[in-house]
């Protein structure tokens, strides 16, 4: 009877399983790194934008949609058009350094915007 038995384990024993258990921490380092690298091509598509004047504003972590409208102010610009978040908004001057003075006066980030502000479209005569 004993011939049926593998060697080296016995009656009472059962064989461990060979594949380790998954961790969701195991996948952390891949969802960083995703993370990471979608923010980085987001950044990348909106600075090769053209702006035609018009920026992405982001003032302060925490700065409320007060202090966004001051920055754009201090620089000589316009608001063009809110988003979801109180620190960045969409602003339009004709300035040439126009994103210099957006930083002097205390925006953390500035990207050409590729948002249209109104209903329509540029027409081609306004594009020539």
């Amino acid at each position: 009877m004993i011939g049926w038995m593998r060697t080296g384990t016995t009656a009472g024993e059962r064989a461990a399983p060979s594949a380790e258990r998954v961790r969701i921490s195991d996948f952390l380092p891949a969802g960083a790194l995703l993370i990471v690298g979608l923010l980085a091509l987001q950044i990348a598509t909106l600075s090769t934008a053209p702006s035609n004047g018009k920026y992405l504003v982001i003032a302060p972590p925490g700065s409320s949609i007060g202090d966004t409208i001051n920055i754009i102010g201090e620089a000589q610009g316009g608001l063009q058009k809110f988003t979801r978040f109180s620190n960045a908004v969409i602003a339009s001057s004709s300035a040439p350094n126009f994103a210099e003075k957006l930083h002097e006066a205390g925006a953390w980030l500035v990207l050409p915007s590729p948002v249209q502000t109104g209903c329509f479209t540029t027409s081609s005569r306004e594009n020539s």
